[in-house]
């Protein structure tokens, strides 16, 4: 029906970004962890540092964000 193809098409709409950005970073994340020699040196120099800003965009997603927006509500 045309509501169910409407409610996948938002749903998508909603999901593709976020799903998109864990692809990337996890590939990112692959380059990053088999690095050697000097670089894998600097990777655990900083990786403390970087480690949280880069699992929270992750890790502390409102998956309620998008709907509560769109109702008026404060998440």
């Amino acid at each position: 029906s045309t509501d169910t193809h409407s409610a996948l098409r938002r749903y998508q709409s909603l999901r593709l970004p976020r799903t998109s950005y864990v692809q990337m970073a996890s590939r990112r994340n692959a380059r990053i962890f088999h690095l050697s020699g000097p670089m894998a040196w600097l990777r655990d120099r900083v990786a403390g540092t970087a480690a949280g800003l880069i699992t929270d965009r992750i890790y502390r997603h409102n998956v309620y964000a998008p709907f509560e927006e769109s109702h008026g509500h404060a998440g």
